[in-house]
């Protein structure tokens, strides 16, 4: 069987340690020693919206990305993110009007509003193949996240465990980082 989790603030360490979860799959983490990691895929951010969206173009402008309405998926219920860092940096600052915990609950929310989220393209992409929704570029320039999978080294050589981390890859990962069809799972550690 197998069950998806809302992880803890420490992305799984816990859980992991103790086998109460077989693998957390996270962004930009540094995994401690004791756990294994591979990266599954980088994605970049943009900004989603329903089709007929006022401010819907090929690329925002900071003015018409600043005036709207953001909404923010935020699992731990944060009402400040990256964005707002960087944004933050640049002595400006966006209205985020509605924070939800989950990516499903974007699509609904978006289709009946004028609310704008910058999500990861990935997701957004996935997102307007069932919802009437569209990506326009954001106009702040965001670094790529990179997703990893991780898991305890004592499962490291775990038949179960092993084909578990093969299916994720499968699915999870882009053409970019998994050149051939079959590829074993890389069991190394990032700086």
């Amino acid at each position: 069987k197998v069950t998806f989790k809302v992880l803890d603030r420490d992305y799984a360490n816990k859980q992991l340690e103790s086998g109460g979860v077989d693998l957390a799959i996270t962004l930009n983490w540094h995994a401690p020693e004791h756990l294994k990691q591979t990266r599954l895929f980088s994605d970049d951010f943009v900004v989603l919206h329903r089709k007929n969206h006022p401010l819907r173009g090929e690329k925002m402008t900071m003015k018409q990305y600043l005036s709207a309405n953001h909404m923010m998926v935020s699992p731990l219920g944060h009402a400040h993110g990256p964005v707002d860092e960087i944004l933050s940096s640049m002595g400006r600052k966006r209205t985020v009007s509605l924070i939800v915990p989950y990516f499903m609950q974007v699509a609904d929310a978006l289709l009946n509003t004028d609310l704008i989220v910058t999500l990861q393209r990935r997701a957004c992409t996935e997102l307007m193949k069932s919802f009437p929704l569209a990506i326009s570029e954001l106009p702040i320039r965001m670094r790529p996240v990179r997703y990893f999978m991780f898991w305890h080294k004592r499962y490291d050589k775990d038949s179960t465990n092993r084909w578990l981390r093969q299916i994720c890859c499968d699915v999870m990962r882009s053409p970019e980082t998994n050149g051939a069809t079959n590829a074993q799972p890389e069991n190394r550690r990032s700086s």
